[in-house]
């Protein structure tokens, strides 16, 4: 999808530019580790699954390379205790919401 890799590469940009993100942390003493970055985009529009069931799938999302490290396509990522998906669809949290009650629940039987 061409909006996704365009995002990406304005991403990258950010990051990298004079005056950019990695500049910003270093003059400010604000360490992050990019090993632990995910690039997601969101958008629940599909594309044609070439397996043929089901018939569409999510559309395929791609890496970016920073610095030396690549920084990998993820279908979601946990933010401040909410799991987020690409399609903000919420499932993959609920679930982990569910099971996280039903422990707490049942550990006291």
């Amino acid at each position: 999808m061409p909006h996704l890799e365009t995002t990406n590469n304005k991403v990258k940009a950010m990051m990298v530019r004079d005056g950019g993100v990695l500049t910003w942390s270093n003059t400010h003493q604000c360490e992050f580790t990019i090993e632990k970055f995910g690039i997601m985009g969101l958008t629940r529009q599909r594309e044609k699954n070439p397996q043929g069931r089901p018939a569409t799938r999510p559309i395929a999302r791609k890496s970016i390379r920073i610095q030396q490290t690549t920084v990998p396509a993820v279908t979601e990522h946990k933010f401040l205790g909410v799991i987020v998906d690409q399609e903000l669809r919420w499932n993959a949290h609920v679930n982990y919401t569910l099971a996280k009650g039903t422990k707490w629940i049942t550990q006291y039987r």
